[in-house]
């Protein structure tokens, strides 16, 4: 996966294709604020199925110019059209092939600035967000939200899973679950938010797949908490500061 990634600057929406080893998948990167490189940026991974993909961040920043940071967000093969993730979720491969795309669309984002840098994401979002810590941990901040690291007990717990993955559990884990190289890194930057009524990312699950971390939790459900804008932001705009 070598793609031609777009310049990270300015403003707009950059579509590409990338070739990974499960073929041909289409990303984009959408600069939503730009302040320069020596501003804060952050980095915005969208939850699952999220359609329009922007839909929580435009919520948390109906005026992003006025936060005073680069905002940029990510969005992930399958996430250009309304069913396109049924069709990245289709078969393991695609959907880790998703994942290690997301996972690099921020790597490329954060080597091109060089002021504070902050990678958050809601549900799916987190999930890439935690996986970015885990691989290259080149971020200031990390707040993942309502996820974790045991990726795969959603579809185990919460969301159906295909009959042959749930006949072979734990190979789901094997391939998406990453609470074990959680322990390679220093967690004092990462800052995890959980719901307390989540019936897809569960609460008791998500919070122990985070060792050695404390994650907040706030009194909100899966959907519920899409929607908690001013939360969301409140949360974020600290970390944006100068």
């Amino acid at each position: 996966m070598d793609p031609d990634w777009p310049a990270v600057d300015g403003g707009g929406t950059h579509e590409l294709a990338v070739e990974t080893l499960a073929g041909t998948l289409r990303t984009a990167v959408s600069i939503r604020a730009w302040h320069g490189t020596d501003a804060p940026t952050l980095v915005w991974h969208h939850g699952g199925g999220e359609y329009p993909y922007d839909t929580i961040f435009s919520g948390t920043f109906p005026d992003p110019d006025t936060v005073g940071a680069n905002l940029v967000v990510i969005r992930a093969p399958g996430h250009e059209s309304r069913l396109g993730v049924q069709r990245v979720g289709a078969t393991l491969s695609r959907y880790l092939a998703t994942l290690a795309v997301a996972v690099a669309a921020t790597e490329h984002i954060l080597d091109e600035v060089d002021g504070r840098t902050i990678v958050s994401g809601y549900s799916l979002g987190g999930f890439v967000t935690n996986r970015h810590h885990v691989h290259h941990d080149t971020a200031d901040v990390y707040v993942p939200l309502m996820a974790g690291t045991a990726h795969g007990e959603i579809f185990l717990s919460s969301v159906p899973a295909a009959p042959a993955a749930r006949d072979r559990p734990e190979y789901l884990r094997r391939r998406l679950n990453f609470t074990d190289s959680w322990g390679n890194r220093d967690h004092d930057h990462v800052h995890p938010v959980l719901g307390r009524h989540d019936r897809l990312n569960h609460l008791g699950t998500q919070r122990s797949s985070y060792p050695g971390v404390s994650p907040a939790v706030w009194p909100v459900g899966h959907l519920s908490g899409i929607g908690a804008h001013e939360r969301i932001r409140q949360t974020l705009e600290p970390h944006l500061r100068r």
